[in-house]
């Protein structure tokens, strides 16, 4: 089964145009929903998600940036537990 949430974490306050240029790069090939975890500041996941709403990726495309002020093990925990929940969900669509 091909993988639906494609994930990111980007740790660290150093992030900006290099990533939204690489994710624009082969973002629109991903069959798949993004999840975008931010381990750094919160004005800066603001940052991060206008940047990339401001040029989207592609029709129908999730993207959902969530910050968790450098709590990386709690990030993690949740993009877990909303990818096993998307994927169920598509399973049950099927």
């Amino acid at each position: 089964m091909m993988e639906r949430v494609s994930q990111f974490i980007i740790s660290g306050n150093y992030f900006a145009r290099g990533f939204i240029t690489a994710l624009n790069g082969f973002a629109e090939k991903l069959e798949s929903d993004i999840f975008i975890i931010v381990d750094g500041e919160e004005h800066n996941a603001k940052k991060l998600y206008s940047m990339l709403s401001r040029d989207p990726i592609r029709v129908g495309q999730t993207i959902k940036v969530v910050c968790y002020n450098n709590d990386t093990k709690k990030a993690l925990s949740d993009l877990d537990k909303m990818r096993e929940f998307i994927e169920n969900d598509y399973r049950r669509a099927d």
